[in-house]
């Protein structure tokens, strides 16, 4: 290492899976010195602060994620391993009325189209945390967070709020990374009047790996691998109304009636085969509404200060595609090379150059709204007409031209890497 001081001073804001893969991704490119990965802000003690808390942390931690094959190259790149989980080796698409039809009968992707182990892994957000905090790379510099924070509006003051850069020379400049959080107030939003219920379900018949997304006349619904073969993740969208009053049917009936209700209402829209069982009483009903930084890049060069924002706190992505920690973690990948560049290009120069660095970050910053607005044009139209009539009538015959080799495989690819340039991002 040269003993040249750095003029590029890295702060890493955040305490979830962007900001720490973002800080194992740095440490696999070659980052030398440290990440400044900083811990979130603890709010003022309170009883109803604590119980507010306790309760977002536990809701955090059990959260069902799903990894797609990229993130999945993405993590063992950078730690070697892959977090633990239930693997996801079959996605069925099926689109109709609530007449169900069969497992198998819609447009089935499978690993083996690819040569891939999996198509994805479904795992836990506080096992994702865990995994990317305990794998530090040999010689990187790790900095220990305590687990199991909770979301933004509960732990951290707003972006928008003074934070003080770091001590730092005049000529230095200072680069902050966002990578949790809200987008902020000034997002641009996508509402298309949905909720979801989500969390366990327990079935009989469903093939081991299976996934399921059924697009049906009230809203998208997914079942995802769990931790076990009697257990699946469900997400079970409609208008946010419909979504409410399914989950007070739950908890309002007498003894097990409003299950049992549910239940009957469920089952109608699964395919053939799959029997439900029970219904965890730990299900919630979640607001959907997709919000996204119109820029994820602000540059201030009176101040030599720098402000990127990356993974939740640039986007938070309707659930529809399955796509949004996915989207985050190529936001962490693209911008790790990016610094390393800005780094590796200040040790071989003999005076700072700062329009290099800004054009690095130019470059970075276009190549990601690239991917993040055609994600999001996709996942909105999907939310927004997948309940329409005219996409209730003519997708299943889309389907039908959808199963051909080619285009199979195409979509099948574009499950498990994304719909942008070639990966995987490092050879």
């Amino acid at each position: 290492m040269s003993g040249k001081p750095l003029m590029t001073r890295l702060e890493i804001h955040g305490h979830g899976p962007g900001a720490l893969a973002l800080h194992r991704m740095l440490q696999r490119e070659g980052w030398e010195g440290d990440t400044g990965l900083r811990e979130r802000q603890q709010v003022p003690d309170g009883h109803t602060t604590a119980q507010a808390l306790q309760a977002a942390q536990a809701s955090l931690a059990t959260r069902s994620l799903a990894l797609s094959a990229g993130s999945l190259q993405l993590i063992k790149a950078c730690t070697g391993s892959i977090p633990a989980g239930s693997d996801i080796t079959c996605v069925e698409v099926q689109i109709g009325a609530r007449a169900a039809r069969a497992v198998g009968e819609g447009l089935v992707m499978r690993h083996s189209d690819l040569a891939l182990e999996q198509l994805g892994r479904v795992v836990s957000w506080s096992t994702l945390v865990d995994h990317l905090d305990a794998k530090a790379m040999p010689g990187g510099n790790s900095t220990a967070l305590p687990l199991g924070r909770p979301p933004h509006d509960l732990s951290e003051t707003s972006h928008h709020e003074d934070q003080r850069p770091t001590a730092r020379s005049t000529s230095a400049w200072n680069i902050r990374v966002w990578a949790d959080g809200d987008p902020g107030e000034d997002a641009v939003e996508e509402d298309a009047d949905q909720s979801a219920i989500v969390g366990r379900v327990y079935v009989r018949g469903a093939p081991q790996g299976w996934a399921l997304e059924r697009f049906l006349a009230d809203g998208p619904l997914a079942l995802l691998p769990d931790q076990s073969p009697q257990s699946m993740q469900l997400v079970w969208c409609a208008n946010t109304s419909q979504s409410e009053s399914r989950l007070r049917t739950l908890r309002g009936g007498p003894s097990r009636s409003g299950e049992q209700s549910l239940l009957r209402e469920l089952g109608m829209a699964l395919p053939k085969g799959i029997e439900l069982t029970a219904i965890d009483p730990g299900l919630q009903c979640v607001r959907l509404k997709r919000r996204a930084r119109a820029q994820i890049l602000q540059i201030c060069p009176e101040d030599r200060q720098v402000d990127v924002w990356i993974a939740n706190a640039a986007q938070s992505l309707h659930p529809v595609a399955g796509q949004g920690l996915n989207l985050g973690l190529r936001d962490a990948a693209e911008l790790a090379r990016c610094l390393v560049t800005i780094q590796h290009t200040e040790r071989q120069s003999e005076t700072p150059q700062a329009n290099r660095m800004i054009g690095l970050l130019r470059r970075f910053e276009e190549h990601r709204q690239r991917d993040r607005w055609l994600l999001m044009r996709i996942t909105d139209q999907l939310a927004r007409q997948s309940t329409r009539f005219w996409f209730q009538a003519l997708a299943p015959q889309a389907l039908k031209i959808a199963r051909q080799s080619q285009l199979k495989r195409f979509i099948t690819r574009t499950f498990a890497f994304g719909p942008r340039e070639p990966w995987p991002l490092w050879a």
